[in-house]
C-alpha cells in the first residue's frame, strides 16, 4: 500500500497532526526541519500555518514533506489525545476555546482553508 495523508491539522509550535490512508493519526514536530533552506521561512508560524495537503502536506514556497517522513518521524495519536484547544476571551470578557486548526486542503487548482472551530470551555 502507497502511504498517503488525507488530512492534517495544525497543533501549534510548527507540529501537525496527519490522517494518512491506512487510517493512523500521527502527532509530527516539524521544528528539525526549519533549519534546512525549503523550509527556512516556515520558521514564521503564520507562514507555517499556510500549508495544504495533496497526497502529501505542501507549502506555498514549494516545500513539501514525503509522508513516509510524516509517518515515521510522527508518534501515534489516539483520539483522547486529540483535543488541544487554545483559551480566548471574547468581546465580553467569557473565556472560550479555540480548536487549533488552520488547516488548508487542496480542491482542483484552489486552496480551501478550514475555519477554527470554537468548543466550548470543560
Amino acid at each position: 500500500m502507497i502511504l498517503l495523508v488525507e488530512s492534517a491539522e495544525y497543533m501549534g509550535k510548527h507540529t501537525l497532526l496527519c490522517t494518512f490512508n491506512n487510517g493512523e493519526r500521527r502527532k509530527v514536530d516539524l521544528t528539525p526541519l526549519l533549519k534546512y533552506p525549503a523550509f527556512e521561512e516556515l520558521k514564521d508560524e503564520s507562514e507555517f500555518e499556510r500549508y495544504g495537503v495533496d497526497v502529501t502536506v505542501f507549502w506555498a514556497n514549494g516545500a513539501d514533506i514525503a509522508p513516509e517522513y510524516l509517518y515515521e518521524n510522527g508518534n501515534t495519536i489516539l483520539d483522547d489525545d486529540v483535543r488541544q484547544t487554545h483559551p480566548i476571551k471574547d468581546n465580553l470578557g467569557r473565556t472560550q476555546h479555540i480548536k487549533a486548526s488552520t488547516a488548508y486542503h487542496r480542491r482542483g487548482n484552489s486552496l480551501i482553508s478550514e475555519i477554527p472551530v470554537a468548543v466550548p470551555e470543560d
